[in-house]
């Protein structure tokens, strides 16, 4: 059976500005290695205010805990510039996942699980701010 690690095995793809990486609530099929731009990470509880988790850049990954665990995405990623990134299948991911120590994987799963579930929370737990007159 030939290798199948090898960076050559490996698909680049150029997202453009204002598009969707990953789907919050959608399966995930693929991990990515940003390799050039900026994406945004965001839950969107209220779609007029969505919650940003954060803005990833190169060397970064996206979509890795869907891939972990085989739940949907959590949040949607959004690409903020021109962005492009490696894309490793999840069959490739879930190969190497299985491939490592065996309390090494646990201990990573039980990370990526402890994540989904602050995520959860921290998203249910927000509202949208009101400012209301100000206060003397």
């Amino acid at each position: 059976m030939p290798e199948t690690t090898a960076p050559e095995n490996f698909k680049t793809r150029v997202f453009g500005k204002g598009a969707t990486l990953v789907k919050e609530g959608e399966k995930g099929n693929d991990v990515f290695l940003i390799v050039k731009g900026k994406v945004e990470v965001r839950k969107s509880r209220h779609a007029d205010f969505p919650y940003v988790f954060g803005v990833k850049g190169p060397g970064e990954i996206i979509g890795e805990m869907a891939a972990f665990d085989d739940y949907p995405h959590i949040a949607t990623a959004v690409a903020l510039t021109e962005t492009v990134v490696t894309v490793m299948s999840r069959v490739e991911f879930e190969r190497r996942l299985n491939a490592m120590d065996p309390i090494m994987r646990g201990a990573i799963l039980a990370v990526v699980r402890r994540a989904r579930e602050m995520a959860h929370m921290l998203s249910a737990n927000l509202e949208p701010i009101r400012l209301g007159p100000k206060r003397r």
